[in-house]
């Protein structure tokens, strides 16, 4: 340990940024954050923490592993960092009261990404999207129920909601990624009797990843639903 954090500043940051980007990402930071004064404070470094992995990182239904203003996730979204913005996004769909007085009430600059001051009923706003649009298809597979409950509770006329075509559009875009995570599931169990990589290639032209057609059609709906708030 001590040989190699003499290396330059810069190097270290690289190699940091790469276990960062590794599918144990969180898991490695929050390790090796740990061992020493030094990594603790390079892992601090905005480089390091937007592109950390939280893709196998556990977390207990009610989120409670995140729950704490100052710990990696939230330091994460701060800078932008999709994963974290999405957990985020999924937790307050599914009204986790933690995360939602996190946001609403908490003295801590929660409501911030890349550095603006957002306000929170916005900041809200934005990380659901931000979930609806780049979350895993095994969470938006999931999401259906909690999601219309969530869209239905806005400040908006039943006929309206209806009009829009809310629940036939979610119901699409959980059930092509429901579809997707099916197929995803079995090409990764096939990869692994077979000894191989991931067919992330073939996956890709079969059912490409984050449908737009889908997950744009209730982005549109959830935008007329929840209009941009401003300061």
């Amino acid at each position: 340990m001590a040989e190699l954090t003499s290396l330059p500043p810069e190097i270290l940051s690289i190699i940091l940024v790469m276990v960062a980007i590794s599918s144990e990402g969180a898991k490695d930071i929050v390790k090796i954050s740990a061992t020493c004064k030094e990594f603790y404070k390079l892992a601090k470094q905005s480089c390091v923490l937007k592109v950390v992995k939280f893709q196998s990182f556990t977390f207990t239904p009610n989120y409670r592993r995140h729950r704490n203003p100052r710990g990696l996730l939230l330091q994460c979204a701060r800078y932008g960092n999709l994963d974290a913005l999405c957990i985020i996004g999924k937790a307050l769909v599914k009204r986790d009261s933690r995360f939602w007085d996190m946001v609403l009430f908490c003295e801590d600059p929660v409501c911030e990404i890349n550095g603006s001051l957002i306000n929170p009923l916005e900041y809200a706003r934005l990380v659901v999207k931000i979930f609806i649009r780049y979350g895993r298809c095994e969470d938006i597979s999931k999401i259906l129920w909690p999601l219309r409950d969530y869209m239905m509770a806005a400040n908006a006329e039943l006929a309206d909601y209806r009009a829009l075509g809310t629940c036939r559009a979610l119901s699409k875009m959980c059930s092509y990624e429901q579809r997707r995570f099916g197929i995803i599931a079995f090409f990764t169990k096939l990869a692994k009797k077979l000894n191989r990589a991931p067919l992330n290639d073939y996956l890709a032209e079969v059912m490409p990843p984050h449908n737009a057609a889908h997950r744009i059609e209730v982005i549109k709906i959830f935008d007329k639903l929840f209009p941009a708030i401003s300061d």
